[in-house]
This record gives structure tokens, sequence and C-alpha cells, in this order.
């Protein structure tokens, strides 16, 4: 959200050029939802703590990135590290947690699980939200 206004305001960007640089999210986290049977060989919680590691790294890399000369050096890998990492971990918590629930309890667990990352997601859509609209109104946007 924060990289598409970026683009597009402050460098001039199309909306279509700046969908189509995003689009590494979306082909990676779409490959990563397909790894559920690595936890049958490895555990899940290592799995997860890979995910965090790339979503660590993605970080560092979209602090270095500054500028639109800065998007294949830094921003592509970041965006597909990140959304690698995202997605692992997401897949792999699910799995960690249905495999530690008791049968009898699994759609409950699932219910509140569900619940917890819809409330988390929104708060956290809220927050940035807000501090973008507070810098750009303090600042100008550009």
């Amino acid at each position: 959200m924060i990289f598409s206004t970026l683009w597009q305001n402050i460098f001039k960007w199309s909306v279509i050029s700046s969908a189509v640089h995003m689009f590494p999210i979306g082909v990676t986290s779409f490959a990563m939802g397909f790894t559920g049977s690595l936890s049958r060989i490895f555990s899940p919680k290592w799995i997860i703590l890979t995910g965090l590691s790339f979503c660590m790294v993605a970080t560092v890399l979209l602090a270095l990135g500054g500028g639109p000369q800065d998007y294949w050096p830094y921003i592509f890998p970041a965006f597909s590290l990140g959304s690698a990492g995202a997605m692992l971990t997401y897949t792999h918590n699910r799995i960690a947690v249905f495999q530690s629930t008791p049968l009898s309890m699994a759609s409950t667990v699932g219910a509140i699980f569900t619940g917890a990352l819809q409330f988390g997601s929104a708060i956290g859509l809220a927050g940035v939200t807000s501090i973008e609209t507070s810098v750009e109104a303090i600042h100008g946007g550009s």
C-alpha cells in the first residue's frame, strides 16, 4: 500500500507500472501456498523460523531501497523474500496449530485463530493508514 502510493505520487509511475512492480508479491505468495507438504519432512517450527527470517531480511532490503533505481537490487528481492516468508509463516502456523489441537476442538480453535488473524490485520491496516495519512498531511505528500 505504501509503495504503490510512493511510486505513483513521488516517482510519477503509472498505475499499471506500479501494479506490475507488485507482481512478485502475488507470484511468490501463490507458490509458497503449496508448501504444506513440507511439514511432513521438516518440523513446522523450523519452516516458520525460516519464514520469519525471510521477513527480517526483506525488511532490511526495503529499508535500503530508496528510489526507482533501487527496484531490482533491493525492492524486488525484498518483495520476493518477504512474501515467501509471510506465506510460509502463515501456512505452517495453521498446520502447527491443527497438529497440536485435539480433533474435537479443531473447528473452535480454527475459528479463534482466523478471528485473531483478521482482527490483527484490521488493526495493523488501520494503524498504517493513519500514519501514512498523517505524514502526507504534514509533509504534503511529496
